[in-house]
């Protein structure tokens, strides 16, 4: 259709294509002529109330009314497009919840093997439930139009990451291909391998947590179904040059786990010095790969330990044979150089895994809780690890440690019990008259200083949010004067330091969402703290966020639905020097869909 040349042509458009919400559209313009005339104004209204996307109002205002609706699903937005298709971010109807549409390309959708391809990757992400695994929810058709239902994952790909901001270094590097290496193990005990694992296939949270992306190329060692495709694929090669391993490169007739390992000691040489293991033509790549070793990391950068560069020789030796046997083998060799920052992710990954149970990687996981993995003699790391083993095996294993782990890194908020059904039930709060798990600090601590030298607005104390950017609906009003918790929850009270604090809940209740973001500033001390409260969802919480990437390094959220906020720790050392920001996050709107926070200081030292 032509683009609309009025609103009211512009709006039968959008009323056609089922993105409307009708109900919020007639509480908010209950007559049209509310709306402006002009069709590209009537646009930017509706998109400034929510009613619509940028994507959606650019798609109308050219004339497109069709393919904003998958079933019950309507698309808000693309989020990325490859070779088989495009993906969407999406949102269920009835159930609200946001979720990434793989759309099947329409020729696509007439090739066999790219058909069969779609339905593998269907099939594969299935049979696999790992926190470092995309999920998939449903596979779809609407009309001829094909589509998988996955998880939507909030962040960036490494690889995006690597074109931003160049190398990553060796203890982010060490972090993001432990957590892809658990989550290989995982897919390897169900039966799979992945073969296009690289930068662009692994994800990057708000939270630190690498997500596995295209499963594709996957391909199952039991299933019988996945034969045709093993036809379909005679003749090719498949992966990606950069990454390739090199029985993949010669097209050998069977590829195993060892293939993806050496994939992923390719993404681990990129993550850290910013280009492939190998440069050239793709002819060229495909034959350095099998013919040609990699640098040494060693001799590349002094600073590298030469057993580090050891381990991801090995990695990308050439002969299957030579290398690690399992992704677990990996996280094993790279355990001594996990930063701490990442071993709960890391012993979250593993933790559900069938090699967790045997005696080596209880030994690692072990040692990576205790925070004693790093390099020592053979017969004293034996024996050290064996008393630990033993110690962890007498409390519950696997389960002790993660439990062991909540405690080391300090994010540990009580939890009142209460639940939406019984908010406004008047009964006592089990925590009341108990201490913080973490103990208030020491010392007052110190406000970060701004660009002028004065301290920030981070306690709030001069009653308004300068120094802070506000977006949405959640924090306006604020920030909140006294103690409101305690006049209207019997037995809770605020716990705010001073006489102001930000309290999602106070002013507007839950339905509102938006974030809280202040200036950037220069970490001057070694540890930090704040005040965290509110629902304990994924939606909801307090970030610390480096300002030259802009992803976050830091999260925590209540822990419960708790009002009572308490204190969280964090170790600052890594970023010491660099300048980094707070982010409040509030995305969720129903009932304990709210965070409170307040008293972000600086410390010397961290908590005893």
């Amino acid at each position: 259709m032509p683009p609309p040349a009025t609103a009211n042509e512009f709006l039968d458009l959008v009323r056609k294509s089922g993105v409307l919400d009708d109900t919020k559209f007639q509480e908010l313009f209950p007559d049209d002529s509310d709306l402006p005339v002009d069709p590209r104004e009537c646009a930017q209204k509706l998109v400034k109330v929510e009613l619509l996307t940028s994507y959606q109002a650019t798609q109308l205002l050219a004339g497109k009314s069709r393919g904003f609706c998958l079933g019950q699903y309507k698309i808000l937005r693309p989020l990325g497009q490859g070779g088989m298709g495009t993906v969407y971010l999406a949102e269920h109807e009835d159930l609200n919840r946001k979720v990434a549409l793989k759309v099947l390309h329409g020729d696509k959708a007439m090739d066999k093997l790219a058909l069969e391809r779609f339905l593998r990757e269907a099939r594969a992400a299935a049979a696999l439930d790992h926190p470092n695994i995309v999920r998939i929810h449903d596979v779809g058709q609407h009309g001829t139009v094909r589509f998988l239902v996955m998880e939507f994952v909030p962040g960036d790909t490494l690889e995006s990451l690597l074109q931003k901001g160049g190398a990553m270094g060796l203890s982010r590097g060490v972090d993001y291909i432990s957590q892809a290496a658990a989550g290989l193990q995982h897919a390897y005990e169900k039966g799979f391998i992945h073969r296009d694992i690289k930068p662009a296939n692994l994800m990057l949270t708000a939270d630190g947590v690498i997500k596995i992306l295209d499963m594709g190329l996957a391909r199952s060692m039991v299933s019988a179904r996945d034969k045709l495709t093993e036809v379909l694929d005679e003749g090719s090669v498949v992966g990606t040059p950069d990454f390739i391993s090199p029985e993949q490169a010669m097209n050998a007739p069977r590829i195993d786990i060892r293939a993806d390992i050496y994939s992923l000691g390719a993404t681990f040489f990129t993550l850290v010095t910013g280009k492939p293991p190998f440069q050239g033509s793709t002819t060229q790549k495909l034959a350095q790969h099998q013919m040609k070793n990699a640098p040494a990391l060693s001799t590349l950068d002094k600073t590298v330990p030469p057993a580090l560069s050891t381990v991801l020789g090995r990695m990308l030796a050439k002969k299957p044979e030579d290398r690690y046997q399992s992704p677990g083998d990996v996280v094993t060799a790279l355990s001594e150089w996990l930063p701490s920052t990442g071993t709960a992710r890391v012993v979250a990954g593993l933790s559900g895994t069938d090699m967790a149970q045997t005696e080596k990687m209880q030994a690692t996981l072990t040692g990576l809780v205790s925070g004693k993995g790093r390099r020592n003699s053979k017969k004293k790391g034996a024996a050290r690890a064996a008393k630990r083993k033993q110690r962890y095996l007498m409390v519950g294993g696997i389960a002790a440690a993660v439990l062991a782990l909540t405690v080391v890194v300090g994010v540990v908020i009580a939890k009142s019990g209460r639940s939406d059904a019984n908010r406004g039930a008047e009964r006592p709060n089990p925590n009341v008259g108990l201490p913080d798990v973490v103990p208030p600090p020491a010392d007052a601590g110190v406000l970060p200083l701004g660009a002028d030298g004065k301290p920030l607005n981070l306690d709030f104390e001069d009653g308004t949010l300068k120094d802070w950017t506000a977006e949405g609906e959640a924090f306006r009003e604020q920030p909140i004067q006294g103690d409101t918790v305690a006049a209207r929850r019997f037995g809770m009270k605020s716990r705010h330091q001073g006489k102001f604090w930000i309290g999602g809940y106070e002013r507007l209740q839950d339905t509102p969402t938006g974030t809280l973001t202040s200036v950037p500033f220069k970490v001057t001390h070694p540890w930090a703290s704040f005040l965290v409260g509110g629902g304990p969802l994924e939606d909801l919480g307090v970030e610390l966020v480096a300002k030259e990437t802009g992803i976050a390094f830091y999260r925590a959220r209540s822990g419960g639905e708790v009002e009572d906020m308490n204190r969280v720790w964090v170790d600052l050392k890594t970023v010491e020097g660099k300048e980094i920001f707070i982010r409040i996050v509030d995305n969720y709107s129903g009932q304990w869909g709210h965070v409170n926070f307040d008293d972000f200081r600086f410390h010397q030292k961290g908590p005893k």
